[in-house]
């Protein structure tokens, strides 16, 4: 723990910068227990990493963020566990050098120990930390967009008005399987009203034209509504199922999301939840263009009900938007943003 404070924030207690843990053959050995000329430690190959299901150890943070347990600082930093596919973060942190932080730039706070290779995600994963902006208050409804990318790297971004002093990480899960997901039948349709709506809307534009601004030159069908709901086509919504759990996977293009519930789609059979199931869902936006990052970022809370039907239904609800001042103000609002899956 006390290299974890040094001026080299990824060295182990070998200070070599090799990583430690059981997964390797002990020094001078080969995993078969052959001896190695200069007695240097041997990584564990793929097959071997493929081989391990089940881990358990810290992460290993930037020199100015330890482990924090909501009563001492320096405490046990974050953990992470595997459990066959499953892989869960847990844990709490806080900063030393909360004036170095930089506004609107994506910041690395750790890394996955490189000894833990199985436990990477396969693509990037978005997640919203709780975050506090004093050691000695409680948490305001405010959250930090966090980022775990494939090569482990643990990066949190933020505005100026919220520089966060805690994060709490408990919450963040994954599965590391590559199998194929089963596809989300995605509804293509609006409800009743919606299509109502958008009939005497696109009648309307075909007998008096087109009109002016962003719609002009464009004709619509009134006989068939516009699509509100389309999956990414290069990550389309899934669902992998790992003995009596299900993982949700994928993201849907940009849409506007009401305060009512929205169908958006169903559930395979054999993935369908034996009660009904509430959970929040992420709604990522499009970085700053001057921020030169390339993450998208995990801005709004989505409600998302899975049914023993295998109906999925989401909800917008209020927007919470802090002011310059700190402040968190909840706003009645239209939700806009591409609903993440991840982690659900």
């Amino acid at each position: 723990k006390s290299d974890m404070l040094s001026s080299e924030p990824f060295r182990n207690e070998n200070g070599n910068g090799a990583p430690t843990g059981n997964l390797f053959a002990p020094v001078g050995q080969m995993s078969n227990g052959a001896p190695v000329p200069g007695g240097q430690p041997i990584h564990p190959t793929e097959s071997e990493f493929r081989d391990v299901e089940d881990y358990e150890g810290e992460l290993q943070l930037r020199t100015e963020w330890i482990g924090f347990d909501l009563v001492k600082v320096g405490c046990e930093p974050l953990m992470l566990q595997r459990k066959g596919n499953l892989v869960l973060l847990s844990g709490c942190i806080t900063t030393t050098a909360p004036m170095k932080h930089k506004a609107n730039f994506d910041m690395t706070v750790g890394e996955l120990p490189s000894v833990a290779r199985h436990c990477f995600p396969i693509k990037k994963l978005p997640f919203i930390a709780p975050t506090a902006m004093s050691r000695y208050e409680g948490i305001r409804e405010c959250g930090t967009s966090v980022t775990l990318g494939e090569d482990g790297h643990l990066l949190i971004n933020f505005n100026k008005s919220t520089n966060p002093m805690v994060l709490h990480f408990s919450g963040l899960c994954f599965s590391t399987s590559r199998d194929e997901p089963l596809p989300i039948d995605i509804s293509q349709s609006q409800g009743k009203a919606s299509r109502a709506r958008a009939e005497a809307q696109a009648l309307d534009m075909s007998e008096n034209g087109p009109g002016k601004g962003k719609g002009k030159g464009k004709q619509r069908d009134p006989l068939r509504p516009p699509k509100i709901f389309e999956p990414v086509e290069d990550d389309p919504p899934g669902v992998l199922v790992n003995g009596n759990i299900a993982t949700l996977h994928g993201f849907l293009m940009p849409a506007i999301f009401d305060y009512a519930p929205q169908h958006v789609g169903k559930l395979p059979e054999g993935a369908k939840p034996r009660r009904q199931v509430r959970a929040l869902a992420y709604l990522l936006k499009e970085p700053e263009e001057d921020s030169g990052n390339f993450n998208l970022l995990a801005d709004q809370f989505m409600d998302i009900t899975l049914n023993p039907d295998g109906n999925i239904c989401v909800q917008g609800g209020k927007v919470h938007n802090v002011d310059s001042k700190g402040n968190m103000r909840v706003l009645h609002m239209k939700k806009r943003g591409q609903l993440c899956l991840e982690g659900i």
